[in-house]
């Protein structure tokens, strides 16, 4: 036989053996590499979803803290309103603002008080005499200081015997209370207006 024959039976039995052995290889490692793909897929997975993990926890850990703040924040207004078992001093304090305003407060009459969980609503019924400008003085005085009152109504009205600048009004408030913790909610009815010195209104 030739030897130009010979080279080439050994050149392709050699890459017979070569195209075997990278057959053998490829086979080998495919299901290799499919495995690293989904180990790969997987691991990311896992560092996405420790991720959002942490997110989510931090995300939570700071409504925490924003609700207990204000949770502290509502105990603060709470604590700041009057308590429904004080409300004859609340109407002594409206006495005492209408005077320093030159304001006269002629009657006062209080409602019942209505129960509103761990609050208390009562509407006081006010008949007062003055100015204008002494009447608007008194209110801002009173919005101004006293934050958990709130005027729903007022008229107004003059008699023969008034002087020009003098008014007589009719008013209506709401007053927010905070339910006492030692018993039932009390019912404020005074044996007399906490503003004269005499009984009754």
């Amino acid at each position: 036989m030739p030897r130009s024959s010979i080279l080439l039976t050994d050149f392709l039995g050699a890459a017979s053996v070569v195209a075997v052995a990278a057959a053998a290889v490829f086979y080998w490692l495919a299901p290799n590499r499919e495995e690293a793909a989904r180990r790969k897929i997987a691991d990311y997975q896992i560092r996405s979803a420790r991720a959002a993990l942490a997110d989510q926890q931090t995300r939570q850990e700071r409504l925490r803290q924003r609700l207990a703040e204000s949770v502290r924040e509502l105990d603060r207004l709470y604590f700041a309103l009057p308590a429904d078992q004080d409300l004859g001093e609340f109407i002594v304090r409206m006495g005492q603002a209408a005077e320093d305003t030159g304001v006269r407060l002629e009657e006062v009459s209080p409602g019942s008080l209505e129960p509103d969980g761990r609050f208390a609503r009562t509407q006081i019924s006010l008949k007062a005499a003055g100015t204008w400008s002494q009447v608007l003085e008194w209110l801002d005085t009173l919005s101004d200081s006293i934050p958990y009152l709130r005027f729903s109504e007022l008229s107004v009205r003059r008699e023969a015997n008034d002087t020009a600048s003098l008014r007589r009004f009719n008013l209506k408030a709401h007053v927010l209370l905070r339910r006492s913790p030692d018993g039932p909610l009390a019912i404020y009815q005074p044996a007399r207006n906490p503003l004269k010195g005499g009984d009754g209104a």
